[in-house]
């Protein structure tokens, strides 16, 4: 008696470890006490249940035309993917990117990192009609030519920025690599120290300042997403840069002007599907 009811644990146990591990999601169209009810026949024939429908890591994209509608939800059979009756399929995650800009007009480029939240929309056709909203914040590292005029007056020169871009799939390389084009638009401002502190007549010491931007964008991004939901992507986005006539200080920007610039970005970052 003892022993049986240690096999019962050792089977229990890994059944239980093998549910855990599982990477997927059986469906079916039937319940546990119709199930439980066909245990008590005899006969094979009429212990016969309906088949199940995956929810899996296989696949990225939608292709298989069988659907089942269970629980308010279709299921596709081995996509890991599901979408809701009204179409489409959210999807969040963050990335980390790190980029290059240069630029045409006085600042020679920026480096920046950069951290993202993403969202993505999936529609029911698949993948190639995602629509995809990124979010992110950044900081960079600001580097003038050595011809502007004033290169050795400002100091410590760095970029904040905050903006947001729209990606879609254009192209799909195979199950994993994708082709996206993305539209973006960043605000931010580049700041600096000056070599030597200023004051005005009210006694105010100035020892920075900084002046406004606004960067518009688009491009061409190649994304590989893997079975696990981690993705790696590489970039590149032409881009024309505006900037404030005036600068957080008070003074008039007759200094850095409006400029095209190419961005180049590389990234890892993961979906939580």
């Amino acid at each position: 008696m003892k022993k049986n009811y240690q096999i019962a644990i050792i089977t229990m146990s890994l059944f239980f470890m093998l549910g855990c591990s599982s990477t997927s999601k059986k469906i079916r169209q039937e319940t546990l006490s119709s199930a439980l009810k066909k245990t008590e026949k005899v006969k094979k024939e009429d212990r016969k249940v309906k088949k199940a429908v995956y929810k899996t890591k296989d696949e990225f994209y939608i292709t298989e035309p069988e659907r089942e509608t269970i629980d308010n939800r279709v299921y596709v059979s081995k996509t890991n993917y599901y979408v809701s009756n009204k179409g489409f399929k959210e999807i969040s995650g963050f990335k980390f990117d790190y980029s290059t800009v240069f630029y045409s007009n006085e600042i020679k480029d920026i480096d920046y990192y950069k951290i993202f939240y993403t969202y993505k929309a999936l529609k029911k056709d698949g993948i190639k009609s995602q629509i995809e909203l990124e979010l992110y914040l950044g900081m960079g590292k600001v580097e003038f030519r050595n011809d502007f005029s004033y290169v050795n007056e400002i100091k410590t020169p760095i970029s904040l920025t905050f903006g947001g871009n729209i990606k879609a799939v254009i192209a799909k390389i195979n199950k994993n690599m994708f082709l996206k084009f993305k539209v973006g638009l960043n605000r931010g401002e580049v700041g600096w120290f000056y070599k030597n502190e200023l004051w005005d007549d009210e006694g105010e010491i100035i020892t920075g300042d900084g002046i406004g931007m606004t960067e518009i964008k688009t491009g061409v991004e190649m994304e590989y997403l893997s079975h696990s939901g981690l993705k790696t992507m590489v970039g590149v986005s032409p881009g024309i840069i505006f900037f404030k006539d005036y600068t957080s200080e008070g003074f008039k920007n007759d200094v850095i002007n409006f400029g095209f610039g190419l961005t180049y970005n590389i990234g890892i970052g993961y979906e939580f599907f």
